[in-house]
């Protein structure tokens, strides 16, 4: 009897022993995706177009198999063990980079990884052609937006999501296009090449074959008329500018001899001009003509049509002025270089001056208008001849002014008579009314009401109600000379049916 209880005894604790190990609480879970493989990660990858992976799900070397190239391949690798992938690019293409698709970052730049499990891993092995790539980007200037076909087709527009920049790495012969679109109140200029510094192209829509790398810009602009202003600096001095119309500053390392732009009909542009030492500002020059625009260095200038300026610089030493001017029909030129003057058939001079060194030597031409001759260069202030010659040099010391005489052309015929412009013959020594008068040899020549009293060899010209005398070399008195033709006295050009050229 108590050896059979003994044997009960045992076959009791053999069933307790065998109840705990079936029931037993499985251990806690150390990591992982799932119940049945707590300690797991899944890690897989794939391949982009050009290639094919190899995967050791024991952290060995990866074997491609020819036959059957994988583009895709992964498994769930015990966290702590390794797992190794390789990439191989097809013919014609080359190997990448590994790419983490989570977080869109480069993961290696290897061909053949070996990876350490520890949480879930998504990889992209990224091929492409084995060609030379040059990087050709663009981008959008304020005003407007861009679009980009990376194969050469036409770019379309993403209404929700615009771009401002766009580009990549384009195979050297292939076709990449972009397009630019202004936004409202704006309009399209043109394609800006950053590298060259120059207008790239003037088209919204352009088609780049890939040669070299190039940076774009697509420039815009408000929508409203512009005009171009620009400034340049002659010698002896240096400009600013603001095209907002602010106080322009000087950039001491990089002083500017030009600047300007289109600017907005109405808007105010600001330019302003500095002399180098030794050198003074004189004044600011409309460029290609003789007018005088401005004697002050800073200038604000309201854009209304084009405009080209100069500031104009002289040496600072002693200086004399020398003017000339015109009385009677004819134009002059100067040259105070002292060489030959040269005319201007479309911008005929009456005055001209320039501010010369002492002793230096400026040479003037006059040259007189038809039915008109030269007489003589006389002093202003002293009515002194200078010269009978049409060219004329003068060495100036110190500040004079010097007049261009031109008298009118009168017809002689053979019998001594003096046939007026209107053709009608008038004896010497008469005093006719609303007609010319010529008087010769001493004689007085009185004309009145629209008549020209034309005196010669020291006779006296009597004019009146508005009529023109015109003295002949030899008068009594310089002042008298000098008065002989205004521009205000216009019996004589009416008499000839002359109109006055224009004076630039």
């Amino acid at each position: 009897m108590k050896k059979f209880v003994t044997v009960l005894l045992v076959l009791a604790l053999a069933g307790a022993m065998i109840t705990t190990t079936a029931f037993a609480a499985p251990d806690a879970p150390t990591g992982g995706t799932n119940a049945a493989n707590a300690a797991t990660v899944l890690i897989k990858a794939r391949a982009t177009f050009g290639g094919q992976i190899a995967m050791n799900a024991e952290g060995g070397e990866p074997v491609f198999d020819p036959d059957h190239p994988m583009d895709s391949a992964g498994a769930n690798i015990a966290v702590g063990k390794t797992v190794s992938f390789s990439a191989k690019a097809n013919e014609g293409y080359k190997f990448l980079y590994w790419l983490n698709e989570d977080t869109d970052e480069t993961y290696s730049t290897d061909a053949t990884i070996t990876i350490e499990a520890s949480e879930p891993l998504n990889l992209v092995a990224a091929f492409d052609r084995d060609v030379e790539r040059v990087l050709i980007v663009a981008n959008a200037a304020q005003g407007g937006q861009i679009a980009m076909d990376a194969e050469g087709g036409e770019p379309e527009f993403d209404p929700d999501h615009p771009l401002s920049n766009a580009g990549g790495n384009i195979a050297v012969g292939d076709t990449v296009a972009f397009s630019a679109k202004a936004n409202e109140g704006y309009k399209f200029l043109y394609w800006f090449d950053e590298d060259a510094a120059d207008i790239y192209s003037t088209d919204e829509t352009i088609y780049i074959t890939a040669e070299k790398a190039l940076n774009l810009t697509a420039m815009f602009d408000l929508d409203v008329e512009r005009v171009l202003i620009v400034a340049n600096a002659a010698q002896g001095g240096q400009i600013a500018m603001n095209a907002e119309g602010g106080e322009p500053e000087f950039d001491p390392d990089h002083p500017l001899s030009n600047a300007g732009g289109n600017i907005a009909v109405g808007d105010t542009v600001a330019f302003s001009a500095k002399a180098d030492e030794g050198w003074m500002f004189m004044g600011w020059m409309i460029e290609g003509t003789e007018k005088l625009y401005s004697l002050d260095e800073t200038i604000y200038v309201t854009a209304e049509e084009a405009l080209s300026l100069v500031a104009v610089f002289d040496e600072d030493v002693e200086k004399v002025l020398i003017k000339a001017n015109t009385q009677g029909m004819g134009q002059i030129a100067m040259n105070e270089e002292g060489g030959e003057p040269e005319f201007d058939p479309e911008y005929p001079k009456t005055s001209a001056f320039a501010n010369v060194r002492p002793g230096d030597t400026v040479v003037f031409g006059a040259k007189a208008d038809e039915g008109w001759k030269f007489v003589d260069w006389k002093d202003a202030a002293t009515g002194k001849t200078l010269s009978t010659e049409e060219t004329f040099a003068v060495t100036v010391d110190k500040d004079m002014e010097i007049v261009a005489i031109f008298e009118m052309i009168e017809n002689n015929n053979n019998d001594g008579e003096k046939k007026d412009n209107s053709g009608s013959n008038t004896p010497a020594d008469t005093t006719p009314t609303n007609t010319d008068t010529t008087s010769t040899n001493g004689g007085t020549a009185t004309s009145t009401n629209g008549g020209t009293a034309t005196p010669a060899n020291g006779s006296t010209a009597t004019s009146t109600n508005g009529d023109t005398a015109i003295p002949a070399t030899g008068d009594a008195t310089p002042a008298a000379a000098l008065a002989a033709v205004t521009l205000g006295s216009l019996g004589a050009a009416v008499m000839l049916g002359k109109k006055r050229k224009d004076e630039k």
